[in-house]
């Protein structure tokens, strides 16, 4: 019901008087403190000013999220000057205390721009804030205070009372907590009246702060207004108010319950109910059905059956959810056909009635689709509060009258469970599957965490290792943020505002306006360094800060998790700071541009060309300097210099800086390894800070926890999370993690006590029992493979010892290289590879780091390494040796089977050639005969066909005789024969038997032998070979001109022959060809030049064997020079075979 309250005299009073105050300081400024507790009577006041007032009054409404007073007024009248201006919405903004503090430092800016008197409405509690956090401002103001009368307060109580328990209320949680505030206001007022309430309001009083007091998660004091209530009902005899009291004490406790972080035992979530709620139960049912109301048993379902499935009391759920089915039949209430039906497949469920579990929950998902339209639906990434009373559409129970989306999202998850266990699991996968897509953390966090377990468990079961991984890094990050996790590994700390199954969720709503910090970095002590760097940020003297420190303390961690969302929530001279974290630098610049369009497009700020150049980005920068307080921040900065390796490019960046540092507001972080700060030293455009990059009053050190800080961490983070660890094991742990130089390195302490929670390690025995932590820093890193899936497991654990060298160093890696050290060892495929550098990425082991053309991977921490190579190192070689003995073994193998052909090979030419040069031998003796005899028998055409068949014979001669020699030489068969000769006679010797062939084309063959000691040991048979070879070719391919044969000495043991023609000469192209077997110059068929194309082949390897040297030079038309260099003494030791 609606109550407008009436004014009293002293209101109406306190009304004209601000009424003339707002007329008589036009054209000044004054503020003005309307000073009222209560809503409906804020509402009338405003409401009677705007009518009665001549003046043009400005009404602005804060928004709980509104950080900076002074900004949002000038953001909100856009340079219009009203003649006045009221502020509401004080009460309901988060970061009150900051709002208050950053107005008073900018109180000149409302006197010297806000030319009118301003308004503000407070209730007593915000104006006590006032004069705490704003004093200076404060003072300037004057106050005007509105009461309700008594009667009008008890009216008040009995309107919301009566709205609360026969309605319901439907108040988002921001007012819930105005409500509460109204409420103590009125009980304060009525105590100060010293007149005694009466039974009833003082219960309808306790009974409405106690269901305000449960929306804002306080359930102990609720549950203490609630039994307060309760006591008074029953005086009254009121048994359907007594009954539904009891459903708020039942329901605070079960929220109670589920507010105490989990017990995560075997991947199941176990909560503590009290015994006296299942009491409080059996008094509200009882209750009802004194006061004859079915309707309130069957809307009570929802927390009752909650509780009865908690405490797995199957056979009154049953019974309850039938009796509320038989009530809801036939009353158009699919929202409670819902819940009953659920319930029913719960117990189904429990029962192991798969198939009809199926059904009801088939069934209960139906009319969840009809419940209520999608656009009526609570947004589920918003945190609403709950609602009152169960017996309407409004409730203020969690699960009395949930949205469809959350009911949707049990029905489908007890869907999966029947399927499961149906053997049907992909049926079961598609289930969860759209629970996940339609359920939060934020409203049921249990069931969540379930559906997430039972994805991964399917996930795994069916082999599907990316996504299963996926979801168990999904859980693990909401067991985080939730409080349910104490340790996050080698993962940074995540931000209390995460990305969750695709969502972005503000988890930690427990101290509302309070700092958005990571409990780790508060616990850890790293909150005064977020402080400390946020003073340096508003100072007008500190442009650059160098955050520094060894890999592994955790700088990215203090950006991520402390220093970014402190500045989101900081003002600076009255300008909210806007930070812009830079974490890629493939492409810093547009990376840049774009974080900077999102941020000005969030402050509504408009830009008239694309951020995506120098220019463009600084005159951006210039243009929003009055209204923003831009802080850039290089976060990782190491990783710059791998990508950008050319000193230019790098130089290109910090121009940019420098130009960014000309603007007065503007601030610039570095967050990098200390031994990369030299990179910043002597660096173009940072002349503004005098190039001092490097002093005490830019660095800033990050160093690893004293082992008192380690104490208070791990205390703090377990007790948080519920993972209580006994004293004397904090100790021991401490004094392990510490070693001999007395820090705590925070990446070993994460990692360490995230194994201890992996194997629920709580004593010092059992931890003793545990093996020492670099055992348990290696579990860790083994649970991290197994990850990637049993078959995979090998190669996982190669990529990261792959990622290392024998000097404990991180390398950087592209794919391809992993891939080919890969292929040394193991046979892998494609997709398996890109399988497990993506889990490895996403498990936070290895960073992979954009780069052209390819990206590379590296080890997330330095401490990581040389674990890894003690694990794996063993079986590196363990693999490789078995590698080598099996190549060893394949090669023995291969040596055999190539002696077996080669012997075969050779029995086959020595055969082949006996009978190739039997009839070969043959014909030419009898060619030879014929010749002898022609002038007696012979006419000339028949002697021109012998001649032609002798030709013949003797070139397939020639050619059996070459291809044996080159077999026995490549065979290594072929034995030179030493023995000492006169060279010169053996050249004369050859020449004069090739002097035919040079007459028959009118060629000069000259010899030119200026040898001092013509005497050589050698293979003479041989050596006439090469000469026979290079002269024969010389002849063939001159046409004119001559060819000359010299020898000469060039060393006391060595000589050179030096064959040189006038002939047709080779191309360049073909050089490198000419000693190949079988190779010729003239490929055609119709070949002018004919041989075999083996005698240059033969040459070279007869010399190689005389353990010399062959070289030719030629040109086209001029012709060739053979070049054969040759020790005068073969060496009787050297090899005489051909290898």
């Amino acid at each position: 019901m609606s109550h407008q309250p009436k004014l009293t005299a002293e209101n109406q009073t306190e009304l004209e008087e601000l009424e003339f105050t707002l007329e008589a300081f036009q054209g000044q400024f004054l503020l003005i403190f309307a000073q009222c507790n209560y809503d409906t009577l804020r509402s009338r006041l405003i409401q009677l000013i705007q009518e009665s007032s001549p003046l043009d009054i400005h009404t602005i409404t804060l928004h709980p999220h509104d950080t900076a007073l002074y900004q949002r007024i000038q953001k909100d009248l856009q340079g219009q000057q009203p003649q006045a201006l009221m502020v509401l919405g004080l009460e309901s903004v988060q970061s009150l205390e900051k709002m208050l503090a950053s107005a008073d430092l900018v109180r000149e800016e409302f006197r010297n721009n806000c030319p009118f008197p301003v308004v503000v409405w407070v209730t007593d509690s915000v104006k006590s804030q006032w004069m705490q956090f704003a004093r200076n401002l404060e003072s300037w103001g004057v106050s005007s205070q509105f009461n309700l009368s008594l009667e009008e307060l008890v009216r008040f109580i009995q309107d919301k009372a009566a709205q609360c328990l026969e309605d319901g209320l439907d108040l988002t949680k921001t007012k819930w907590l105005e409500l509460q505030g109204e409420l103590e206001a009125a009980a304060a007022e009525l105590q100060l009246a010293e007149s005694a309430l009466a039974p009833a309001i003082a219960a309808a009083l306790y009974s409405l702060l106690g269901i305000c007091h449960k929306q804002q998660a306080d359930y102990q004091k609720a549950i203490d207004y609630l039994e307060q209530a309760l006591v008074g009902w029953q005086e009254l005899h009121r048994w359907d108010y007594q009954g539904l009291v009891l459903t708020e004490i039942v329901d605070a406790y079960f929220c109670q319950s589920n507010q105490m972080p989990l017990v995560i035992k075997s991947n199941r979530q176990q909560h503590q109910i009290p015994a006296k709620v299942k009491d409080y139960l059996q008094q509200a049912l009882t209750a009802f059905n004194q006061a004859q109301r079915p309707d309130l048993i069957a809307d009570a379902l929802g927390v009752f059956g909650e509780v009865l499935r908690e405490l797995q009391d199957w056979e009154q759920l049953q019974d309850l959810a039938q009796q509320a089915l038989a009530f809801d039949q036939g009353r158009n209430r699919p929202d409670k056909l819902a819940i009953d039906y659920l319930f029913l497949a719960d117990v189904a469920l429990a029962q192991e009635r798969w198939q009809e579990a199926r059904k009801l929950a088939e069934t209960a998902l139906k009319y969840t689709k009809q419940s209520l339209p999608l656009t009526e639906v609570v947004s589920r990434g918003e945190a609403f509060g709950r609602q009152s009373f169960p017996h309407r559409q409004k409730s203020t129970y969690p699960n009395a009258s949930p949205n469809p989306l959350g009911l949707q999202s049990r029905c489908y998850w007890i869907l999966a469970q029947s399927y499961r266990n149906l053997g049907q699991l992909q049926a079961a996968i598609a289930q969860l599957e759209s629970a996940h897509n339609l359920s939060t953390p934020l409203t049921n966090p249990r069931l969540y965490l379930e559906i997430l377990c039972n994805l991964n468990e399917l996930y795994w079961q069916t082999k599907d290792y990316l996504p299963a991984f996926k979801i168990k890094q999904e859980q693990q990050t909401v067991e985080t943020q939730l409080g349910l996790r104490a340790f996050i590994g080698a993962s940074r700390i995540p931000s209390p505002v995460g990305t969750i199954g695709g969502r972005v969720h503000i988890l930690d709503r427990a101290h509302v306006g309070a700092p958005l910090l990571a409990p780790e970095i508060t616990a850890s002590g790293r909150e005064k360094d977020v402080r400390e760097l946020v003073e340096r940020v508003i100072r007008n003297d500190c442009k650059v800060i160098v955050i520094h420190g060894f890999s592994g303390v955790g700088k990215s961690s203090l950006v991520n998790a402390g220093l970014v969302p402190t500045l989101r929530q900081t003002t600076a001279s009255g300008q909210c700071i806007i930070p812009i974290l830079i974490q890629v630098y493939a492409d810093w610049l547009q990376d840049i541009g774009q974080q900077l369009t999102a941020a000005l497009a969030r402050q509504q700020i408009q830009i008239t060309q694309p951020l995506d150049s120098n220019d463009a980005i600084l005159e951006a920068l210039r243009q929003t300097e009055q209204q923003l307080h831009m802080v850039l921040i290089f976060d990782q900065f190491e990783e710059f210099f791998f990508v950008v390796e050319q000193e230019a490019a790098q130089n290109q960046l910090f121009r940019f800086l420098g130009g960014c540092l000309e603007i007065l507001s503007l601030k610039v972080i570095f967050s990098l390894r200390r031994d990369y700060l030299h990179y910043l030293v002597d660096r173009p455009g940072m002349s503004s800070i005098s190039n001092n990059i490097l002093s005490k009053e830019v660095l800033y050190p990050i160093t690893n926890f004293t082992t008192a800080e380690a104490h208070s961490l791990i205390e703090q983070l377990t007790t948080r999370s519920h993972f209580k660890l006994e004293s004397a094991l904090i100790e021991q742990l401490v004094e392990d993690l510490a070693g001999d130089e007395g820090k705590v390195r925070p990446i070993e302490l994460q990692v360490v006590g995230a194994q201890l929670q992996a194997e629920e390690i709580t004593t010092l025995v059992d931890y003793q029992r545990s093996g020492t932590k670099e055992e348990l820093v290696l579990r860790y890193l083994a649970a991290v493979v197994q990850d990637c899936g049993e078959e995979n497991q090998p190669i996982a654990e190669l990529l990261l010892y792959f990622l290392t060298d024998e000097k404990e160093r991180r390398l950087l890696k592209t794919r391809a290289e992993l891939a080919a050290e890969l292929k040394n060892l193991s046979t892998v495929a494609t997709s398996q590879l890109d399988l497990i550098l993506e889990i490895l990425v996403l498990s936070g082991l290895v960073f992979a780091i954009p780069d052209t053309p390819d990206e590379r991977y590296q080890l997330v921490h330095d401490y990581l390494v040389s674990f890894i190579r003690q694990q794996q190192e063993p079986k590196t070689l363990a693999q490789l040796n078995q590698k080598l003995k099996s190549q060893r073994e394949q090669i023995l193998l291969q040596n055999l089977q190539l002696m077996k052909a080669t012997r075969l090979k050779s029995q086959f030419l020595a055969t082949m050639s006996n009978e190739l040069r039997a009839p070969v031998n043959a014909v030419i003796g009898f060619s030879q005969l014929l010749l002898r005899q022609r002038q007696n028998s012979l006419i000339p055409l028949q002697v021109d066909i012998v001649q032609r068949i002798l030709n013949n014979g003797k070139n397939s001669l020639t050619l059996i005789n070459e291809i044996f020699d080159l077999y026995q030489i490549e065979a290594g068969r072929l034995e030179l024969k030493l023995e000492k000769f006169n060279l010169v006679k053996l050249l004369r010797a050859t020449v004069e038997e090739l002097c035919s062939l040079a007459e028959e084309k009118n060629l000069e063959l000259d010899i030119q032998a200026d040898l001092q000691n013509p005497n050589v040991s050698n293979d003479s048979v041989r050596l006439r070979q090469i000469l026979v070879n290079l002269l024969s070719n010389a002849i063939k391919f001159t046409e004119c001109g001559k060819v000359q044969v010299k020898v000469k000495e060039i060393s006391s043991e060595h000589l050179v022959i030096i064959i040189k023609d006038t002939g047709i000469g080779i191309a360049q192209e073909d050089l490198e060809h000419i000693f190949e077997a079988f190779w010729q110059i003239d490929q055609t068929t119709t070949r002018k030049y004919s041989g075999t194309g083996l005698g240059l082949a033969i040459t070279e390897l007869l010399v190689q064997l005389m353990q010399g040297t062959i070289t030719v030079e030629s040109q086209l038309g001029v012709g060739s020079t053979f070049r054969v260099e040759l020790p005068r003494q073969v060496p009787a030791d050297a090899p005489c075979k051909y290898s």
